[in-house]
Formats: structure tokens, C-alpha cells, sequence
């Protein structure tokens, strides 16, 4: 059964190989006594239906993502799903090696290319367990507004984008200068669904704001409309000249905010589709990046960069183009032969071959 430690600093959840419980279950205790907060899946039922919810549910709720490496762990399909669910939720990875990789052993590229903590049994456990703290407690004020940006967004996703999941207030303005300051810092990167998730919060917050506006402004139309029926009412020689200049501008002024409620309406649903696009292109080069890494996938990857590109033109999207356009075989020669061929042999000497056509002709 999954066990969760409460703790006053980061939390993280650890993937690691049941060979490695031992360890595991010390690390465990470890950081508990230093007050983070560990997820660890202790018994790993997959057979249960609600096992693979559960574990990303764990991942999404946690700061950063500890993956336990050994032979085992690199081996294990499960521990490739939990790494490659943390990615998916742009999850701070923090590897551990503890057990080296066999020859010839390959490790995701994800986790080759970040800083292992080393806590091998040969290493001084009780002296790195402060490096492993201060790794997960780095940028810690932005890396759990991301989780919890993360959190709302995907249940605003699951209910079906409900507007009434999304932000308000503060918290908007609080969410909108998370994210204008994740698109000026190196290392920080948002998820598509988080960006849609605060564009949408703030078109409906925009949105109330008009029509308390024009509400308002209804009300204060509507006073002065009624001050000079009264006065017309005073006034009885000029009543139907009152109340036609009244009606002439109670028409323009519905006209007139009949067309700035249509230019709203215009501009809000521009500015939906422009985000629409510009979410699903960080989406689709978000997956792009996923599946280049994966064996067989590159057409899959290029593909979707070139979605990415064509939504939202990025120096993301051209990089992963080019990067998967270099990966491509190409071919030694192209030779052409007019009508069908009907026989192909080699050269003796296997240098050069000779194709015939049903003439008997041989090129």
C-alpha cells in the first residue's frame, strides 16, 4: 500500500524497483525525519483498477520526482511509465544512483543528462542526504505553484472545463505572474493545460467584469431615463418631444452597446483561438519531445513538431524539426527505368547490377 510522509519542505515521489526496497524503505525514513513529504508505492498491485489513477495522481500532487537508478529500475516497464508520467507533468527529476547500469545498459536520456545524487553502498549516505534535501527544495516557491497550477488545471480539465474551477481574483493575478515569469527564466517551463487554464481564467474574469460594467452602466442609463420622464411629466407641453428624444437616445445607446458587445464577443473568441492553437502547439511539441526518445517513433515525433509549427511557428517547434530531420536515413542512390523491370541480376563481382524489360533489353 502507498505510503505518504507529511513534511514541512518539498514533497517528492520516488520510483525505484522492489529489489531496491531496502534501501528505498531507509531513504524513506530519512526524509521523513527531514520533513519532506515521500510517496512510495510499498506493494505495487497493478491488477488494481484503480492502480495507474493512483500513481499519477501521486505524481501530479508531488514537487519532484526521485527515480531510484539500478539495473532493476532501468529495466522495469513500470518504472518507465512513472518517468515518463513525470515528464509528462514537467516534474523536477532528481535521479539516485544506487546501483550502476549493467554493460551495455542504456539510461533515458532525461535522466543521463541531470546531476545524480550518489548514494551508492559505498557512498556516505548520512553525509549526501543534505544535497538530496537541498535538490528538491530548490526554486521551491515556484515548483509548488506549479504543482498547484497543475492540480487546478487538471481538474478544471476533468470537469469538463467548468468555469466555475477556474481562477479568480488573487489568485488569478498570482497564477498570471508565475507564469510571465517562467517565460524569463531558463529552466522553467509551463504545460500547455496550465497556460490555457490561466488564458481561460482571466477571458472569464474579463468577461464578469463587463458585464458588472454594463450593468452599472444600465442602472445609471436607466436613473437618468427616469429623472426626465419625471420631469417631462412636470411638463406637460413638451411630453412628446421629451419622450421622442428620450427613445431616439435610449435607441442609439442600445445600438451602441450592441455593437461593443459584438466587437467583444469577436475579439474574446479571437483571442480563445489564438490560445486554443498556442496550448495545443506546446502540447503537440511537448509530445513531439516525448516520442523522439522513443525507439520507432520518429515519424510520430516529426509529425507533431510539425503540428506544433504549424499552429504556433516556435524556435521549440523548428529545433525539434530539424533535430528529427537529421535523424532520417537517406538513401545511397535513386536510378529510374522506363516500363516494368521483369528480371534483376548482380555482377559477378557484385559491383553493379542489371535490370531487364520484357523486350529482353538489358540497362
Amino acid at each position: 500500500m502507498a505510503d505518504q510522509k507529511k513534511g514541512a519542505n518539498g514533497s517528492v515521489f520516488i520510483s525505484y524497483s522492489r529489489k531496491d526496497k531496502k534501501f528505498v524503505k531507509k531513504l524513506n525514513d530519512a526524509l521523513d525525519k527531514e520533513g519532506v513529504k515521500a510517496w512510495v508505492d510499498w506493494e505495487g498491485i497493478e491488477l488494481a483498477s484503480d492502480w495507474r489513477a493512483r500513481i499519477a495522481d501521486a505524481i501530479q500532487s508531488s514537487d519532484a520526482f526521485i527515480f531510484v537508478i539500478s539495473p532493476d529500475s532501468l529495466d522495469s516497464k513500470v518504472c518507465t511509465e512513472e518517468l515518463l508520467q513525470g515528464l509528462q507533468y514537467n516534474k523536477k527529476l532528481i535521479p539516485i544512483l544506487h546501483r550502476p547500469r549493467k554493460p551495455g545498459q542504456k539510461v533515458p536520456k532525461e535522466i543521463s543528462k541531470k546531476n545524480y545524487v550518489y548514494m551508492r553502498p559505498e557512498d556516505n549516505f548520512k553525509a549526501t542526504l543534505p544535497k538530496l534535501v537541498e535538490a528538491i527544495n530548490t526554486d521551491l516557491g515556484w515548483v509548488q505553484q506549479h504543482t498547484k497550477l497543475l492540480g487546478q488545471a487538471v481538474e478544471w480539465e476533468t470537469k469538463k472545463k467548468n468555469s466555475s474551477f477556474l481562477l479568480q481574483g488573487e489568485e488569478l493575478k498570482e497564477a498570471e505572474a508565475w507564469m510571465a515569469n517562467a517565460s524569463i527564466q531558463t529552466n522553467r517551463s509551463i504545460l500547455p493545460v496550465q497556460a490555457e487554464f490561466i488564458t481561460t481564467s482571466r477571458v472569464s474574469s474579463d468577461r464578469r467584469q463587463r458585464i458588472t460594467l454594463f450593468g452599472v452602466t444600465f442602472l445609471l442609463a436607466l436613473s437618468i431615463i427616469l429623472s426626465v420622464l419625471a420631469f417631462i411629466a412636470r411638463n406637460d407641453a413638451r411630453v412628446s418631444q421629451q419622450i421622442a428624444q428620450t427613445n431616439e437616445a435610449l435607441a442609439l445607446q442600445r445600438e451602441q452597446e450592441a455593437s461593443i458587445a459584438q466587437a467583444a464577443a469577436e475579439a474574446n473568441e479571437a483571442l480563445a483561438e489564438r490560445q486554443t492553437n498556442l496550448a495545443q502547439a506546446q502540447r503537440s511539441a511537448a509530445l513531439s519531445q516525448i516520442y523522439q526518445s522513443r525507439p520507432g517513433e520518429l515519424d510520430t515525433s516529426t509529425l507533431l513538431a510539425l503540428d506544433s509549427w504549424d499552429r504556433s511557428p516556435s524556435f521549440e517547434a523548428e529545433d525539434l524539426i530539424r533535430s528529427n530531420v537529421s535523424l532520417f536515413p537517406l538513401p545511397l542512390a535513386q536510378m529510374k527505368q522506363d516500363g516494368q523491370i521483369f528480371n534483376i541480376e548482380w555482377s559477378p563481382d557484385h559491383q553493379f547490377f542489371v535490370t531487364g524489360n520484357k523486350s529482353d533489353e538489358a540497362n
